[in-house]
């Protein structure tokens, strides 16, 4: 909880705070998505972001969706790296799978290195930490790919993906796959 505390002292530091977005629909984490984490909305002139804050280890897994320990963790013992491919197979269809992939990989790329997933907004302005340094997100996100062992993906996060956004991550994973239906498995891709 500390971190989202942070987060929103940042935006303090930026500007207002607000929990109304300046859109008409709520984004897919919103609390009328399901989703008890509100975002908050920081306005300066000439910006408004929204973000939401990180998700905490303890968000269940959806019912039908098996994520392994391995996905988007480290691949090392000596955390040098971490892994960036995975794997994905259920009992729905491979084009269900890839479409679900495809909404994820679209949030993947607005989650910066802090777990805070932000808005559509983000695309117009990059996000700034409370020192003023813009925050790092992920550099590329592969369209889903469907192979003989599953459908693939990879994430771009120059081989280190923080604990924070691989939580984050997860998390979308859990909500974009479960709202396919069925069983599904996300592994590391080797």
């Amino acid at each position: 909880m500390s971190r989202w505390v942070a987060a929103v002292a940042a935006s303090l530091l930026l500007g207002a705070c607000s929990t109304e977005g300046p859109d008409a629909q709520p984004p897919p984490w919103s609390e009328a998505a399901g989703d008890s984490r509100s975002p908050t909305t920081t306005t300066q002139p000439g910006l408004t972001a929204t973000a939401r804050p990180p998700a905490q280890d303890s968000d269940p897994q959806r019912a039908g969706v098996r994520i392994d320990e391995g996905v988007f963790g480290w691949a090392d013992e000596l955390m040098t790296f971490s892994n960036e491919s995975i794997l994905v197979n259920g009992s729905a269809s491979p084009s269900a799978l890839m479409q679900a992939l495809d909404r994820a990989a679209v949030r993947f790329m607005r989650v910066d290195e802090t777990g805070v997933e932000h808005g559509p907004e983000m695309e117009r302005s990059w996000p700034v930490g409370p020192d003023g340094l813009e925050l790092y997100t992920p550099n590329y996100v592969s369209t889903p790919t469907e192979t003989p062992a599953g459908v693939h993906m990879y994430v771009d996060c120059k081989g280190v993906i923080d604990p924070r956004m691989r939580s984050r991550f997860l998390q979308i994973l859990n909500e974009e796959l479960g709202a396919v239906g069925g069983d599904v498995t996300v592994a590391v891709a080797e």
